[in-house]
């Protein structure tokens, strides 16, 4: 874990770096901050986690704590995800014979574009707010939410990020 934080952080620090030269280029503007989240995400996410392999689970003692842990490095993993769709929706746009198609490829749609998958993916993942619960010393989901979360997962993280990629 302490080796995909060095090399992902790094990696991740070159790659906004470099997109952030091209910041007029709508595809830069999705990669960076794809970088940046998938940075947030790893700063935050994986210290805790090896916190937790070594000295056990210091949120299962706040409920609130137990809820952020689930819900800000899901929203950051997923916004970094989603950021990466509209780079291929935004290179498709670019690349197509239609004018009013390519004429999405602008900066001013990708800012918009940015900020309503920002508020989109805070606003899908509320349901951890609510639903993730302290149970018997775990922080996690329980019971019935528990296939909800699992198809959730399934649909919103393993399905739709690579079949949009794959169509656009």
């Amino acid at each position: 874990m302490v080796s995909v934080l060095a090399f992902g952080s790094f990696g991740n620090a070159l790659v906004a770096r470099l997109f952030s030269r091209h910041r007029q280029n709508p595809c830069s503007m999705y990669l960076l901050c794809a970088a940046v989240m998938n940075n947030i995400f790893l700063l935050s996410n994986i210290p805790l986690q090896v916190y937790i392999t070594y000295h056990g689970d210091p949120t299962v003692s706040s409920l609130i704590s137990c809820k952020l842990r689930y819900y800000c490095p899901h929203v950051w993993g997923q916004m970094a995800r989603y950021f990466l769709i509209l780079a291929c929706i935004d290179r498709f746009a670019l690349t197509n014979i239609n004018i009013h198609i390519r004429s999405l490829s602008r900066p001013s749609t990708a800012l918009l574009l940015m900020i309503i998958t920002t508020v989109f993916c805070h606003v899908i993942a509320i349901h951890l707010l609510v639903m993730i619960t302290v149970t018997n010393e775990r922080c996690g989901p329980v019971g019935l939410y528990y296939t909800v979360y699992t198809f959730y997962l399934l649909i919103f993280f393993n399905l739709v990020p690579p079949v949009s990629m794959t169509i656009f």
